[in-house]
């Protein structure tokens, strides 16, 4: 068993921005990284839960040190990254192929008031492709 933990880039940034700054507080790895802020806050949370980074001090004063422990960025979490990535292309393929006929742009247009999930269900489609199929028939 390998004593490696397995980092993902973005847990691996925020190890380099502690490695370098021993106790550096949270508000300069967030305004030092570029990372938005509910990212930082997930990441730097993983961190403790494997052990690879301490807080020390009060609340809202945290300062973060590195335990030393080796790491690597894993291939597989990028991995997943871009299977992930590549799924909404898809789906906006599928629906960008709605289309309304003749009689439900006439239901439609009598029905104004329904919002658009339950219009789409009404229609027999999902939210997405109705609002494709609107915006292909204006």
């Amino acid at each position: 068993m390998s004593d490696t933990i397995q980092l993902t880039t973005i847990q691996a940034a925020i190890m380099a921005a502690i490695e370098a700054k021993p106790g550096i507080q949270y508000a300069e790895i967030l305004a030092n990284s570029g990372i938005l802020q509910g990212t930082v806050s997930q990441t730097v949370f993983k961190l403790l839960k494997k052990e690879m980074v301490v807080r020390k001090g009060a609340a809202h004063s945290y300062k973060y040190y590195s335990t030393g422990k080796k790491y690597e960025v894993s291939d597989k979490v990028r991995a997943k990254i871009r299977v992930a990535a590549s799924e909404p292309v898809e789906l906006i393929k599928l629906a960008s192929t709605a289309h309304l006929t003749e009689e439900q742009k006439v239901y439609v247009k009598t029905h104004k008031h329904v919002p658009r999930s339950k219009m789409a269900a009404r229609l027999g489609m999902s939210k997405l492709e109705y609002n494709f199929a609107l915006a292909m028939s204006r």
